[in-house]
């Protein structure tokens, strides 16, 4: 059992995550958070469908879309007032806060001539910061977390059928369910709404929208990226497919020993040692693609601010240069230069359109849950 709690500060939110997993392996939490990742990456690019599987405004007793009401915050009185609630919230009794909140929540509703939960969707940050939060953003933040959430425990429950009638199989729901509320926190405690929707609509259109590390990876921006920096990033995920092939190839031929030889020990030993090299090489190849990816997003924090892309792609070069200088001479054969494919494909034309969305919307063209896309590598 790990039972423990630590506080994530990101955009100048902190949020208490707490972990309580009991008897729960370990790939249960990265398999988690791989399909929470494309989850999540849906809700925020089709807000206007998480605020209606929500619920949290409605028109006449019908779930709405945020743009229904998005106009009347342009004049600023609704975020004047709610900073007002959020001073008068502090250390105040919970009859007090009580009254607070229904008092904003009617204000809200006559401000908007809608229905809006005030009060359930504030409940649901009452442990967290949120001193720096317009309640624009709350209500955009609580609905994501709310579709994404509630899709992965669909998908889950459908394939994981949990029995609740023992006392393991109680405990066993309880570890699922604070491990999905562990992740979701994660996710939302990262997430900033003037960049990372954007960043999600063009790794969908490089096609690496369906691949959660990538997803994840974009969380840990503090920026926009522009299109010479997306198309870095796919210069650089077509360079690990190639690898990951070339590796596939170089190992192909001794993975299996025929059926000819299978009664000589000897062979037998080599090919057994072959196939030992070839789950060597894979799993340091997952090394070096995961801390390549890392190396990518990380690039964009404030840590790296003044930077530029080629000290970027000088480190990415040097980490492939590590990768291979592990491998035997004739593996490092058969991969190209690393990241020099626009040299050596100039009779490819460039992508025309340009790669920055502008609006949050534009991506979402579908409302089904997804499903992770088989990793190519």
């Amino acid at each position: 059992m790990t039972e423990g709690a630590f506080y994530i500060t990101k955009n100048k939110r902190q949020f208490k995550i707490n972990l309580e997993i009991k008897s729960m392996p370990l790939s249960t939490l990265n398999e988690v958070q791989n399909q929470y990742a494309l989850y999540f990456k849906q809700a925020c690019l089709n807000t206007s469908q998480s605020f209606i599987t929500r619920g949290s405004i409605k028109n006449g007793g019908a779930s709405v879309g945020i743009e229904n009401i998005e106009g009347h915050f342009t004049d600023q009185e609704i975020e004047s007032k709610f900073k007002v609630l959020k001073e008068s919230l502090r250390g105040c009794s919970p009859s007090e806060r009580s009254d607070l909140l229904n008092n904003f929540s009617l204000f809200i509703n006559n401000k908007t001539n809608h229905d809006v939960d005030t009060v359930r969707v504030l409940a649901f940050f009452k442990d967290k910061d949120i001193t720096d939060l317009t309640f624009l953003e709350i209500l955009y933040l609580e609905a994501i977390n709310f579709e994404a959430s509630a899709a992965l425990q669909i998908a889950f429950y459908k394939t994981n059928q949990t029995k609740t009638d023992t006392e393991e199989g109680v405990l066993a729901t309880q570890a699922q369910k604070s491990l999905f509320t562990s992740v979701a926190d994660l996710f939302l405690s990262q997430l900033n709404l003037s960049y990372h929707p954007n960043i999600f609509a063009n790794l969908d259109k490089i096609g690496l929208g369906n691949q959660p590390e990538y997803i994840q990876g974009a969380l840990k921006c503090s920026q926009q990226l522009n299109d010479e920096d997306y198309q870095l990033l796919k210069e650089m995920s077509e360079d690990l497919k190639e690898m990951y092939q070339a590796i596939k190839n170089h190992v192909a031929l001794s993975s299996e020993p025929s059926s000819n030889n299978n009664s000589d020990s000897f062979l037998s030993s080599l090919f057994s040692c072959f196939a030992t090299q070839k789950l060597d090489l894979e799993a340091r190849f997952k090394q070096y693609q995961s801390r390549t990816i890392e190396t990518f997003f990380d690039f964009f924090t404030p840590d790296n601010k003044n930077q530029s892309q080629e000290a970027l792609k000088a480190q990415l070069s040097q980490l492939k240069a590590d990768f291979l200088s592990s491998s035997d001479s004739s593996f490092q054969s058969s991969l190209s230069s690393p990241l020099n494919r626009a040299e050596t494909q100039n009779n490819q034309p460039s992508p025309s359109s340009p790669l920055l969305f502008s609006q949050q919307q534009a991506a979402a063209a579908h409302s089904t849950a997804p499903t992770p896309e088989p990793s190519p590598y």
